[in-house]
């Protein structure tokens, strides 16, 4: 049988140094030198975007979704779409929040922004390490503005007060692009080039149009001028207005990336008329040579007939319904229809030319019924004056609703080629 080996003693140089060490190492971890490493959270990496198709931005739940964005770590675009489509389905029954799990393992919470009179939110979804988050806005499920008469899905607003008051115009930048002011999607990545075209009536026009160039990824421009319609015969309205249609007609030949051209303005602006001649048909002459004489470069015309008038009768009576709680505003003070919407020329016009090249948008029944108009709409303010001016609060919620007839008309044209990109100016003071 072995001895049992003896039992190895270290040296007291080596227990010293042994010592020494935790001692050290327990004084660094007292003063807080020592922290744990772990790995990083998920919500460290960077969120990347994903791109998104006409189809991808009507999301499921009953109304058009517009300023979509969609952004995800750690997943592909296709499942954060499917992710971003499932989250609608499960908020659209239950108001703005959901908190259930979606599209399988994946667990959403939302929310609502509040105290704006367009319905806005955002949601992120989880799933392990994986991240989808979005935001957008809506023409609401609380039936605000001209989602109240949307004909694919009517509801009723019980509003008895009305909307922020506004004024009828919308920021843009009126120095980033000599004699245009820019509006719409400013950031990189642009997809197309607009330019909006008229008198005073554009300024409410943007405001719609802005919902447009947002979703679309489009790059917009506004050129109007007070009193002065795009036309040949400006001029026999008012003789300054015809040096800002020459004007404007060589802004076009120096910036051949607008290949959309929106015109709109006053449909009661009168003409001069000489003998033999009669108004209309000097108006509606005028404005056919205006759109031919715009370069090939613009490849489509669309008209945005022009929205309706009210009387100072209508905005008092409005007044008053507000100040007495009424409990039908939305139908409260109606103007006869033949009075408030006046015949457009310039649709007219578009039609008489017969080629794809020209079109035109009608909103009007989103402003009236078949024999009257209504000075507010689904807790909205339609109207911000007498002269045809509307109210920017109401164009917004119209918006999508313009955005749906121009994709289907969109749909009927041919192709066209990706225009060139440009700076992306910062935005900067009213127009």
């Amino acid at each position: 049988m072995c001895a049992p080996r003896p039992r190895r003693v270290p040296p007291f140089a080596a227990v010293a140094a042994l010592v020494s060490r935790s001692v050290a190492l327990a004084l660094l971890a007292a003063a807080g030198a020592l922290t744990p490493i772990a790995a990083p959270p998920a919500e460290a990496a960077s969120f990347r975007p994903c791109a998104l198709s006409l189809r991808d931005q009507d999301p499921p739940g009953g109304t058009s979704a517009y300023d979509l964005t969609l952004e995800r770590i750690s997943v592909r675009c296709a499942t954060a779409k499917t992710v971003m489509a499932a989250f609608h389905r499960c908020r659209a029954p239950v108001g703005s929040r959901c908190f259930r799990k979606v599209a399988g393992s994946w667990r959403c919470t939302g929310r609502r922004d509040s105290g704006t009179p367009v319905f806005a939110g955002s949601f992120t979804c989880r799933s392990g390490r994986r991240r989808v988050r979005s935001s957008y806005r809506q023409a609401t499920p609380d039936c605000f503005g001209a989602a109240a008469r949307d004909p694919r899905r009517r509801c009723v607003n019980p509003a008895r007060s009305l909307g922020p008051p506004d004024d009828m115009s919308w920021v843009c930048d009126p120095g980033a692009v000599p004699g245009a002011c820019l509006f719409g999607h400013l950031g990189p990545e642009t997809r197309g080039h607009f330019a909006v075209v008229g008198d005073s009536h554009v300024t409410h026009w943007r405001s719609a149009l802005n919902v447009v160039a947002q979703s679309e990824r489009w790059r917009g421009y506004s050129l109007a001028a007070g009193g002065c319609f795009f036309s040949e015969a400006v001029g026999r309205f008012l003789e300054a207005c015809d040096g800002w249609y020459r004007a404007t007609l060589a802004w076009f030949s120096q910036h051949p990336e607008v290949s959309t051209v929106f015109v709109t303005s006053n449909a009661d602006t009168p003409v001069a008329v000489h003998p033999g001649e009669t108004s209309d048909g000097v108006k509606v002459d005028g404005f056919r040579r205006a759109w031919q004489a715009l370069p090939r470069s613009v490849r489509h015309v669309v008209v945005l007939r022009d929205t309706t008038i009210s009387t100072p009768e209508t905005l008092l009576c409005l007044e008053r319904a507000v100040a007495a709680g009424s409990r039908r505003l939305s139908t409260a003070c109606p103007l006869a229809r033949s009075h408030a919407l006046r015949p457009d020329l310039a649709v007219v016009a578009a039609r008489r030319l017969r080629s794809e090249r020209y079109a035109h948008i009608d909103l009007s029944d989103f402003l009236c019924a078949p024999s009257v108009c209504f000075p507010a709409v689904g807790g909205a303010q339609v109207n911000a004056d007498v002269w045809g001016h509307l109210t920017s609060t109401f164009m917004t919620t119209l918006g999508p609703y313009l955005l749906r007839e121009l994709r289907r008309l969109m749909a009927t044209w041919e192709p066209s080629p990706r225009p060139a990109r440009i700076p992306s100016p910062r935005r900067a003071q009213p127009e």
